[in-house]
């Protein structure tokens, strides 16, 4: 993965679970803020150390991970750390940066990580499903965001994978995308074998109903979109 995955990423315990480099390790952080980049730490009582390979070794493997949780994050990044003595270093280091804020306690409240949907997020997200061929999932977002022929082809999409070729030349009608429609037949009479059968010609009839019904319909739709 190249990042930008997700809006938000939450990182939980990242400096502070059993498996987490040691404190003293993770302190090399406030050696290189006021030994390297000439900073003053925003704790100034943080404790530091100057790094040492032997020591402090893990370190590289743990900001490597550091660099792949964070640019996951299209927009936030949140850290949750249960232990207080631990996550100094870490946070104090962000912090001096200005790359964080730290929240005192009780300004995050239950809707600190909620985001309201938009139309548009709604578009993006079914515009990376159609690219994944996760149709169903397409075809669901595009209704939330009130663009009804993006809809239309991802369910004329889903249909054609089930098989339910009738369905999926009638939404490919609906979405304005007659080569769709067309190629759906074709294919499907390629694969018989045994040419044009009444099924096929009935609808052939269908679709020539449902062109000339979605021709109005289409305009109209997207005009809205």
């Amino acid at each position: 993965s190249k990042g930008l995955d997700f809006l938000d990423v939450v990182l939980v315990n990242f400096a502070s679970c059993e498996q987490a480099a040691p404190e003293t390790a993770w302190s090399t952080l406030t050696h290189f803020l006021t030994e390297n980049l000439g900073r003053t730490a925003v704790d100034s009582a943080a404790r530091s150390y100057a790094f040492d390979a032997n020591l402090h070794g893990m370190m590289c493997d743990e900001l490597k991970l550091l660099v792949t949780g964070v640019t996951r994050a299209r927009q936030r990044v949140f850290f949750f750390e249960s232990n207080q003595q631990k996550r100094k270093p870490l946070f104090n280091f962000l912090r001096t940066l200005q790359l964080a804020s730290y929240p005192a306690a009780g300004e995050l409240d239950e809707g600190a990580l909620s985001r309201k949907s938009t139309q548009e997020g709604w578009r993006q997200k079914g515009e990376q499903f159609l690219e994944r061929q996760q149709w169903s999932d397409a075809g669901r977002c595009f209704a939330k965001s009130g663009h009804f022929l993006r809809e239309a082809y991802a369910k004329a999409r889903f249909f054609e994978g089930k098989g339910q070729i009738l369905a999926a030349v009638t939404l490919a009608l609906e979405s304005c995308n007659k080569e769709l429609a067309a190629e759906l037949l074709q294919r499907d009479v390629a694969m018989l074998g045994s040419g044009w059968t009444p099924w096929h010609k009935k609808i052939q009839a269908d679709c020539a109903w449902t062109r000339e019904r979605s021709k109005c319909s289409c305009e109209s739709k997207q005009a809205l979109e």
